[in-house]
């Protein structure tokens, strides 16, 4: 075997790796994980690839009062607070934010339906992105470069850790 072939066979490995279900699986893991992030923090993003900006304050006082009344019940996620606009009443919504591998090279954001009070978790999407406007369940230029950046990294350690550098 040559050198070059060598070096070939390397790097058909590399890609291998780069695409397999376990590197799909964290890559769609992370991306979720980053939307939870944000939205925790009171930040939304219009659309794929714009901005975050902060989420829309919350204005009515009788449900900032409902939200008051549930944190004394201990029913109001620990996450937030009766007045922080950050899509957390109960938590179950940005916890159901899920990423899994669906085959080698594809990976997939997703919201699981399932929930414990009987409400969609598409129609709270719906509900704060079209009527609230409180978008969300996008991912920013910013976050699309950090995981761009992200992988680059994983892919010079690879590249390094295979031609002993």
């Amino acid at each position: 075997m040559s050198e070059f072939d060598a070096v070939n066979k390397k790097l058909d490995r590399l890609v291998a790796s780069a695409r397999s279900k376990s590197a799909m699986k964290r890559l769609a893991e992370g991306v979720a994980e980053q939307i939870r992030k944000r939205t925790r923090l009171g930040y939304g993003v219009d659309r794929s690839g714009a901005k975050q900006t902060k989420l829309k304050p919350l204005k009515s006082e009788k449900y900032i009062r409902r939200r008051q009344i549930a944190r004394k019940g201990g029913e109001l996620s620990g996450n937030t607070s009766p007045k922080r606009s950050n899509l957390t009443f109960t938590g179950q919504l940005l916890d159901a934010i899920k990423g899994k591998a669906l085959r080698a090279g594809e990976s997939v954001v997703y919201v699981d339906e399932n929930r414990d009070d009987g409400v969609l978790n598409s129609d709270i999407i719906d509900g704060q992105e079209n009527i609230q406007g409180r978008p969300f369940y996008h991912i920013s230029k910013t976050e699309y470069t950090n995981i761009v950046r992200g992988i680059r990294t994983v892919l010079r350690k690879q590249i390094d850790s295979l031609f002993g550098k």
